[in-house]
């Protein structure tokens, strides 16, 4: 039997990475599968959450192929931090795209949040600016008009 491994799964705006590090940490294996590409204009930027979850199964299965049978000691997990994405409570499915942290339609939220003296309170309490790509400065009305986003708990 092989000693254990470490899966390190890296989930980029266009990439899914996975590696495997043995005990000595170095990488044995590794795998990557395109899941979007950059937003070619300033604006909306999303992505299809499937296409995603697909890209990391797939990049998974590629680098576990390359070892055979393994054990798998422990999971790290990066992923695209600042991203926002709505699903069904009760089944995982997703109600929306991944708005992506390049979306730039909160651009007129943040400044309005910003200039009601959210900035200072955002700072102090989150260590996070009041910008777009932070996760709860996202408009409400990207996910707004659609009753099951706000019922899916």
């Amino acid at each position: 039997m092989s000693s254990p491994i470490i899966l390190a799964i890296d989930e980029g705006t266009t990439n899914a990475k996975v590696v495997a590090v043995d005990r000595h940490g170095q990488i044995v294996a590794r795998c990557s599968v395109g899941c979007g590409d950059e937003p070619s204009t300033p604006g909306p930027a999303e992505q299809d959450p499937l296409a995603i979850w697909q890209a990391v199964c797939q990049a998974l299965g590629g680098c576990l192929r390359q070892l055979g049978t393994v054990t798998v000691a422990g999971i790290a997990i990066s992923n695209q931090r600042e991203s926002v994405l709505v699903w069904q409570r009760l089944d995982g499915k997703p109600l929306t795209p991944v708005v992506s942290w390049q979306d730039r339609r909160s651009e007129t939220y943040c400044r309005t949040l910003c200039s009601q003296g959210y900035s200072e309170l955002s700072h102090s309490a989150y260590r996070f600016a009041c910008r777009p790509s932070v996760p709860g400065r996202q408009d409400p009305s990207l996910v707004s008009g659609d009753p099951r986003r706000y019922a899916a708990g």
